[in-house]
């Protein structure tokens, strides 16, 4: 009988160890509970930031490859007029979040003189910088340039 006795003394010591013990794990539980939320969010925003510079990138190449294709000109004795502009010359809106506006930078003008090798003659070519900017309301924004090379017939 003295062995319950002895058992019953240490169980009595012993009320609140596991309460205590519980509260700890609960506390260090939530504690990892918040710090794998937090994690979660910053990559979700690092991945969206990602998605939405691809987005700004395709639409300033898209915008800019079809300003190109739609004032292509075979060339001749005559500059047209988006070559020799200066103020913007396009501006195009996708939605209400994002938009690509086309610059023609003046100062990225250059003419010079070079050798066509199958005519053996020497032709006048304008060199232009044409720049596509776009944005999006969601952040961010992207420059995209593009060089074009037209054959002209004098560079005044």
């Amino acid at each position: 009988m003295s062995t319950c006795r002895c058992m019953h003394d240490v169980a009595g010591r012993q009320n609140g160890v596991v309460l205590i013990t519980s509260l700890i794990l609960m506390v260090i539980m939530t504690l990892l509970a918040v710090s794998m939320l937090k994690t979660s969010i910053v990559e979700l925003k690092i991945g969206g930031a990602g998605q939405v510079a691809a987005r700004n990138i395709a639409n300033a190449e898209s915008e800019l490859t079809s300003f190109i294709n739609r004032n292509n000109f075979p060339g001749g004795s005559v500059i047209p007029n988006w070559v020799a502009a200066t103020a913007p010359a396009s501006a195009t809106s996708y939605g209400t979040l994002e938009s690509v506006r086309i610059t023609l930078p003046s100062t990225e003008n250059g003419c010079a003189e070079e050798v066509d090798n199958q005519m053996n003659t020497t032709i006048r070519v304008l060199y232009r910088d044409i720049r596509a900017e776009a944005s999006s309301v969601l952040g961010g924004s992207v420059a995209v340039h593009q060089g074009v090379r037209i054959t002209v017939a004098s560079c005044s």
